[in-house]
């Protein structure tokens, strides 16, 4: 399950789908895509929302650190585990990736925190 933010969570959702995995997509927010998918992001967003075998909407109609939240929350409620890529910083702000593994911990969803040697922030 994924929200398919660019970056980690759609790489992730291809090396998925590259095995044979099956891709289930929450999106935040009803404007989702229309707000926050950048034009040189478009077409691999597209792919992978094609390639889902289920695309939920939370029911918020803009995107913003709320439906963010609220879209990691509804993963949390239906997973039996998480794999974050994470650096193990605080998050910059509420619904970060950091928010997202206290909140898994808290919900006693165990977390395997993905960060390889040598990797950094872009």
């Amino acid at each position: 399950m994924s929200c398919l933010a660019r970056g980690a969570d759609q790489i992730f959702a291809r090396a998925v789908l590259n095995v044979g995995g099956s891709l289930e997509v929450v999106l935040p927010a009803a404007d989702y895509r229309d707000r926050k998918v950048k034009p040189d992001n478009a077409a691999e967003f597209d792919e992978l929302i094609g390639a889902a075998s289920k695309v939920r909407t939370m029911p918020f109609a803009e995107s913003g650190r709320d439906a963010y939240m609220g879209a990691s929350e509804h993963i949390l409620d239906t997973v039996d585990a998480m794999l974050a890529v994470w650096d193990g910083q605080p998050s910059a702000g509420h619904s970060g990736t950091g928010d997202v593994v206290k909140a898994a911990r808290e919900h006693d969803v165990p977390v395997t925190v993905i960060w390889p040697d040598g990797a950094g922030r872009e």
